[in-house]
């Protein structure tokens, strides 16, 4: 038996106490082990040890089939099977018989547990019997197997039920109502078999044998109920009943039926929760199994909310559709557990929601402050702070302490101190400013960084002291008797100035501190400036000032002064010097030199000015205190190139500034701050790509740009204890990270080899030629399981209709390896002419490797290929994309049907393909007819045109009428969607109005036709249409000639045009109308008028265009050939006469040899023809024959293919002649210089000769002789005339 799991639900209530989950839909009397595990988003923990469990004993089931053997009139021989489910031990059989119609039992036997037969016996020949048969438990009898037979009968299988109909139809059953035939057999009927074919199982001519109920209606009619159906799906069914003797035939299929839609069956499987971080999470699940969505409008519903407390808010999502298997979920708290469920849903609801599954976000900051912040003064420089923690539900991680935020009313930036631990709930802060006004927020941290401000802010001063001492004390004036005192209020007034306070005396030589004595306490807190008098001449006088508050006199500010007229203005200062152990990274120490000092006006400050990098310089101290040979400048930016120089003043004023030192640059420090926040996204299931982002300012690197530092590892922030010790990253222990260095100016790496399923803590820093900078926050990232690498195989696709396309391939075997990473599969498509720019997707459960691709566009090729995809995402697509066309179907309407008036009585059609042809478009069906009947009846007109026509020229309209035009495209399916569109034929709304003061004008070659133009209407006129017809003809027949097949432009032509008079009959009377055209259609016509063409007009026969051989290019074409084929014959003709020569020359001089006998010549290769000269001596004698006379003609040809000698005509009568003449003078044939050889060829003179009629060689005839024309044929004399030969006599040629 396979292992059946079931997934129990968590008791809440008890989640370490013992639970509990009740098994069912077992199988009776069975034996079972039983194990548990449990299991968390991470997977299945370890099984328990099997526990063995054995179900109840129970009543058997019905014996599995009832057969007849030795069947007699007196007795019956019966055999069974036994239960297929015992349901516990068989204890016997409980057999019972009785006549039908009668109450009694004639055999009621109980038989031992191994018994298959009974035989029964006395029974009444012809007689029908009730037979009952039933297995037996310790429980009790099982169900009876019943049949009615008739002793002395054999049974016959039942014959197929006639007439099956579907009555009434549910989600999950059907009712189908049987009709018997009236002769069937009387042997009762066993059991009644349903079978069912559902197309949405996409397995076509697969009937399965459904679940039935049967109940009679009556003695001929069945009522079956079948249940177990799938909602929303489409079947037919087919009936056929069984008895004793077998199975009978199957009915007739009934018609194809949809089930009444439901919830979906159950909500999907296997959800699985990744977090993305501190406040989304990202969810996946198995896709529904197509056949459970039991409907259309499919989704899925996402339930969520936090694990913490017992009523808490639950909050739902809904995907687009059933095709979206994963959403994430934003907006959520940090560092906070989140139940999840999901649920599948179709427009008649959801489905129950599955498993429960939980997932915590990732650590951030607290989103809020502290509580109940308090601070109280202590003193003059303290406060105490107290507050309390932050909301659980706003802690968002592990509150590792507070930082405490505090800054004065006269201050710019905050002062902060750290106070670490979660419990700790107040500090005090010291060194504070007496008499101030402090704003105060506190803060709390964890591992990724601050998180928000207490509010309100708290605010307290500090208690009032004595004030400081007065600032900016100097002597304006001074002579031997008196001299002025001027302040300014103290930098530190630590209360309330209630007044200042002056006192003085003289400085003696033995005493460096004189006692003092006042001179005036009175002096009010406005006051800034005192004069002394009465003082002795050229003494030193010490001077104290001092200011007052509530809490008494405070510190004095102490100054000499020399009475006198001896008083200067300070000497320049020296130059100022530092040295190389006076420079650091943020500081100079420069050494003060003062070239003279005046004791009678000594200095009071000085005044320093810095130069940075050969820039201007800038103040940076005015107030240098007495007594300091050194001054540290602070402030200053690491590696800067720095110039110093100085002023110092006095009571009387300021020197000049000293020469500037030499040029110094600052050293380079660590960086200051870290780059932006470091971006991570999951490469693989064991990388991470991380980015970030250069600062903004070079000044944050302070030294050269090396680099940047990644460090990382594994978190476990949600255990470590962190130490509180260290600078400016003071929690931070970097023996526990691993860190990767990487050049200048990259600003992304990868990390590899990372333990997949983990989170993982990942901060960066800038590195220059000093060392790191401080770390970024820290940024966490989980990784996801790997992506799967299997990849599916088999993929086919095959059209299903117009609109679908059955797709498959193979399952991926549930022993793989990667099966349990696996959710399902995605089949992407898109169409073939988009070249995947709208692919689509259907998600497709694990169990499944077939889907039914519906929607799509008729007569369409779409590729496909297929994807497993598991929780990391989706794995490598099938190979190669498979292509499938849907099924051709109904085209759609024609498209962009534009009808325009283009007469009174004409309209014009045009239109183009539709958008969705759905096939091979094979024509055009064009209909249309008037709205309204004339006369009681309509035109109607129906025109087919072919598939190349886009537009259609109606003619013979009704003026005044209104028209429907409805076109539709075939297909080989036939007529698809129609395109309509109405219009009134003549004149529209908005078209121009009619023409007036038609007028014509004759010349001598044609007639002008003017008109006035009328109203544009509400588009500007783009045409006229001028129209004529002969009035002296049947005004009933004549018809309207347009003049133009075109209308005229009106930008061009204006309201005028012309007609060429041959176009006219003279004599003959016209009328003549004019319509105008704009973008609405044409206007009513204007009035006709008359106008007589007249017959004394002399009109020049039409000039037709010339003909191109009439052309003057074409005839200096032939004279130019002409002229070459006359010199290519004069020269033919030259070559031929000096091979005459040089022949004749030969002759004579074989004569010799021969003394004076005329014999052949032997065969000789012309050069120039490549075929050997033969003589000639007569045309019907070619062997060694001798003549009387020794008259020879040398004959040279050369023939053609084969029917060269077909080219000559011979007459025979000339060929008899020519034997009985040898009047040939030998010198006329061997003269080569002759005028006769350049006419022709030798034997063209020969024929000549040979003729009776009075010829010479020379080819001249005399007057009443009939012409024998001789001439030129491819270079062989021939005699067109109607001459015939002997073919026999010529043979040799060939």
């Amino acid at each position: 038996m396979p292992e059946v799991t079931n997934v129990a639900n968590l008791n809440t209530s008890n989640l370490v106490g013992r639970q509990s989950w009740v098994l069912t839909a077992l199988s009776k009397y069975t034996k079972y082990l039983v194990t548990v595990l449990c299991f968390t988003s991470k997977g299945d923990g370890p099984k328990s040890r099997p526990v063995a469990v054995q179900t109840l004993e129970d009543v058997p089931d019905r014996i599995e089939s009832l057969t007849f053997g030795n069947k007699i009139d007196t007795r019956l021989e019966l055999f069974w099977t036994p239960p297929r489910r015992p349901n516990g031990v068989i204890t016997g059989y409980l057999v019972k018989c009785r006549e039908l119609n009668q109450s009694t039992w004639l055999v009621e036997i109980e038989l031992p547990p191994r018994s298959i037969n009974f035989t029964l016996m006395g029974l009444v020949a012809h007689k029908s019997y009730y037979v009952d048969i039933a297995a037996k438990t310790r429980i009790g009898v099982g169900a009876s197997y019943v049949i009615v037979i008739e002793s002395g009968v054999a049974p016959e299988k039942p014959e197929a039920p006639h007439e099956v109909a579907v009555n009434q139809i549910e989600a999950t059953s059907v009712e189908l109502r049987v009709k018997l035939d009236s002769a069937q057999s009387p042997v009762t009927l066993v059991q009644w078999i349903v079978e069912g074919e559902c197309q949405d199982l996409l397995s076509p001519d697969q009937w399965k044998q459904l679940s039935v109920n049967s109940s009679a209606a009556d003695s001929l009619l069945t009522v079956l109920t079948v249940s177990g159906l799938h909602p929303d799906a489409r079947y037919r069914f087919r009936v056929s009943a069984e008895n004793s003797a077998g199975r009978g035939n199957t009915s007739v299929p009934t018609e194809w039926i949809r089930t009444d839609a439901s919830v979906p069956s159950f909500p999907p499987e296997r959800l699985v929760a990744h977090v993305l971080n501190a406040t989304a999470l990202s969810m996946i699940w198995m896709p529904l199994p197509q056949l459970h969505w039991n409907g259309r409008g499919r989704r899925y519903a996402l339930r969520y909310w936090t694990c913490m407390g017992s009523n808490p808010d639950k909050q739902t999502l809904e995907t687009d559709s059933g095709e979206s298997v994963s959403i994430v979920v934003g907006d959520l708290e940090g560092w906070t557990s989140y139940c999840i469920q999901v649920a599948a849903c179709n427009r008649l609801g959801c489905s129950e929601f599955g498993q429960q599954e939980s997932a915590r976000t990732m650590e951030s900051v607290p989103s809020s402050g502290p509580t109940d912040v308090t601070a109280e003064t202590i003193n003059s420089t303290s406060i105490q702070v107290a507050w309390s923690s932050v909301p659980e539900i706003h802690q968002n991680g592990r509150i590792l302490g507070y930082r405490v935020r505090y800054r004065s009313t006269l201050e710019s930036s905050d002062a902060v101190l750290t106070v670490w631990g979660k419990l700790r709930t107040s500090a005090v802060l010291t060194d504070l400013q007496k008499f101030t006004w402090y704003q105060i927020t506190v803060i709390a941290f964890t591992r990724i960084g601050d998180g928000a401000a207490s509010f309100p802010v708290a605010t307290t001063q500090t208690h009032e002291d004595v004030s400081g001492a007065p600032s900016g004390v100097y002597f304006p004036a001074a002579n031997e008797s008196a001299v002025r005192v001027s302040w300014l209020p103290p930098h530190q007034s630590n209360g309330i100035i209630t007044g200042y306070r002056i006192e003085y005396r003289a400085k003696k030589p033995n005493s460096s501190h004189p006692e003092l004595s006042t001179s005036d306490e009175s002096l009010g807190r406005d006051r800034n400036d005192y004069a002394v008098t009465g003082l002795k001449a050229n003494t030193f006088y010490t001077f104290a000032v001092s200011a007052s508050t509530r809490r008494g006199w405070g510190e004095a500010a102490v100054l000499d002064v020399y009475t006198g007229e001896s008083r200067r203005v300070p000497v320049r200062p020296g130059r100022p010097l530092i040295g190389p152990s006076q420079i650091g990274d943020r500081w100079l120490m420069m050494t003060l030199l003062l070239a003279e000092v005046n004791n009678h006006s000594p200095i009071r400050n000085f005044t320093i000015q810095v130069k940075a990098n050969g820039g201007q310089f800038m103040t940076h101290e005015e107030l240098l205190p007495l007594g300091v040979n050194e001054f540290n400048i602070s402030g200053l930016t690491p590696g800067m190139k720095y110039r110093l120089r100085l002023a110092a003043s006095n009571d009387v004023g300021m020197s000049e500034f000293s020469e500037e030192s030499d040029e110094v640059q600052t050293r380079f420090a660590l960086p200051d701050h870290p780059p932006s926040v470091p971006n991570l996204a999951q490469h693989s299931y064991n990388s991470v790509l991380v980015r970030w982002e250069e600062p903004n300012s070079d000044v944050a690197w302070n030294g050269d740009k090396s680099g940047y530092r990644v460090w990382y590892r594994q978190s476990n922030a949600y255990n470590e204890e962190l130490n509180p010790t260290g600078g400016r990253n003071f929690y931070i222990d970097e023996n526990l990270y691993q860190s990767v260095d990487i050049m200048y100016p990259t600003t992304s790496t990868l990390i590899s080899g990372l333990v997949p399923k983990a989170v993982f803590e990942v901060r960066v820093a800038l590195v220059n030629n000093v060392g790191h900078g401080p770390m970024s926050s820290p940024v966490d990232i989980m990784l996801k399981e790997g992506v799967p690498s299997v990849v599916p195989e088999g993929l086919t696709a095959v059209a299903f209709g117009s609109s679908s396309i059955h797709v498959t391939w193979k399952s991926l075997p549930e022993t793989d390896e990667e099966f349990e990473n696996c959710l399902g599969y995605k089949v992407f498509y898109w169409a073939v002419e988009s070249n995947g720019s709208t692919t689509q997707v259907k998600c497709v459960s694990l169990s499944e490797n077939q889907v039914l691709v519906n929607d799509l566009r008729m007569y369409t090729m779409y590729a496909f290929v297929v994807a497993v995809f598991g929780a990391g995402g989706n794995g490598q697509n099938s190979s190669t994309p498979v292509e499938a066309r849907t099924e051709d179907g109904l085209p759609g309407p024609p498209e962009k049907l534009t009808v325009t008036v283009t007469s009174q009585t004409s309209i014009n059609l045009t239109w183009e393909q539709p958008g969705e042809p759905n096939g091979l478009i094979e024509g055009y069906e064009l209909t249309y007819f008037q709205e309204k009947l004339v006369d009681g009846e309509s035109k109607s007109v129906r025109v087919t045109l072919s598939s190349e026509k886009t537009s259609y020229h109606a003619r013979d309209l009704m003026l005044g009428a209104n028209y429907t035009f409805r076109i539709s495209a075939k297909t080989r399916l036939g007529l698809g969607s129609e395109a309509s569109s109405s219009i009134l034929v003549g004149s529209q709304i908005g078209t121009p109005g009619a023409p007036n003061q038609l007028e014509c004008l004759e010349s001598d070659e044609e007639v002008v036709v003017t008109w006035n133009t009328p109203n544009s209407g509400s588009s500007p006129i783009t045409a006229y249409i001028l129209e004529y017809r002969n009035k002296d003809a049947d005004l009933d027949s004549a018809e309207w000639i347009s003049v133009r097949k075109d209308p005229l432009d009106r930008s061009s032509l204006g309201s005028q045009t012309t007609i060429g008079s041959h176009q006219l009959v003279p004599g003959a009377k016209y009328e003549f109308r004019v319509f105008a055209v704009n973008s609405q259609g044409i206007s009513l016509p204007s009035s006709t008028t008359e106008f007589i063409f007249r017959e004394t007009i002399t009109r020049p026969e039409p000039v037709s265009a010339p003909q191109f051989y009439q052309r003057w290019w074409f005839l200096l074409a032939v004279g130019f050939a002409g002229f070459v084929v006359v010199v290519a014959v004069v020269a033919a003709f030259c070559i031929s006469g000096r091979k005459r020569a040089k022949i004749a020359s030969k002759e004579k001089s074989w004569k010799k040899r021969n003394n004076g006998e005329s014999k052949p010549l032997p065969p000789e290769v012309d050069d120039a023809t490549g075929f050997a000269t033969i003589e000639r001596r007569h045309p019907q004698l070619w062997g060694n024959q001798k003549y009387p006379r020794a008259t020879t003609l040398p004959l040279y040809t050369r023939a053609p293919p084969r029917p060269s000698p077909g080219s000559i005509l011979y007459d025979t009568d000339v060929i008899s002649q020519h034997e009985d003449s040898g009047n040939v003078s030998d010198k006329a044939s061997q003269n080569g210089d002759s005028d006769c050889e350049s006419e022709g060829n030798h034997l063209a003179a020969f024929l000549n000769q040979s003729s009776k009629r009075p010829q010479s060689l020379c080819g001249a005839t005399a007057p009443d002789a009939p012409a024998y024309t001789i001439s030129l044929n491819g270079g062989h004399s021939v005699m067109p005339k109607y001459h015939t030969m002997r073919p026999t006599k010529l043979s040799s040629f060939a």
